[in-house]
């Protein structure tokens, strides 16, 4: 699903046309259901988001449209919860560094770690095998809010993980708790106080978790 340098849940426009990356797996299924074959695996072998060379890219910048490590970032790891809602079972994000001419991935060339790796890192802690429970908001007017539990661990906690597309965007969701741990997209934490249960919560475009004590 190459959809950069748009979103992963965004419309893809192209010369000839358009796409998403949600519509595109609709006819796939169609297909594999036409052949007997609906419940076949569905793996997402390549995607990634370019950054410029400015910004520690390997390869010079081409005149097409690049986000930032940030942007990349986050872009990856909404691309591996939006997989997980849309029951795609693998994701192979393009590349491990950069390579091909194509400067994507989670390390520069000397090793040190780009805002990508440290994000994935801190979504795999928070939520080590996970499962998909619940969508509270499934991108209405460009919201997510996904609750996640582990497959694995049944120690591990239940995640809610939000963002917006678009931009700064404040909102309420319900917790079991009148305390909540926010962790952002790089793992820093802090405990925000909950009315009634209920927790006031800005988002954007970096994805946060939220979990309670």
């Amino acid at each position: 699903p190459y959809v950069q340098p748009n979103p992963p849940e965004a419309f893809a426009v192209r010369t000839w046309g358009g796409y998403s990356a949600a519509d595109s797996l609709k006819t796939i299924r169609q297909t594999l259901a036409d052949h007997k074959l609906p419940d076949m695996p569905i793996w997402y072998t390549e995607i990634g988001w370019p950054i410029s060379k400015d910004d520690g890219g390997h390869f010079a910048t081409k005149a097409e449209p690049m986000v930032s490590p940030i942007l990349q970032a986050s872009y990856i790891c909404r691309m591996y919860a939006l997989s997980l809602r849309l029951n795609v079972d693998r994701v192979h994000i393009m590349h491990t560094t950069d390579t091909d001419n194509f400067n994507a991935g989670f390390f520069l060339r000397d090793k040190s770690w780009r805002p990508s790796a440290k994000a994935v890192q801190t979504m795999i802690r928070l939520m080590p095998s996970p499962k998909l429970i619940g969508a509270i908001t499934d991108g209405v007017d460009g919201t997510f809010v996904y609750r996640f539990a582990s497959d694995e661990r049944a120690d591990a906690s239940e995640i809610i993980m939000a963002w917006n597309v678009a931009g700064p965007k404040t909102i309420t969701i319900s917790v079991v708790s009148a305390q909540a741990i926010v962790i952002d997209l790089l793992g820093n934490e802090q405990t925000i106080a909950c009315k009634d249960n209920q927790l006031t919560l800005p988002i954007g475009p970096a994805p946060v978790y939220v979990k309670w004590k």
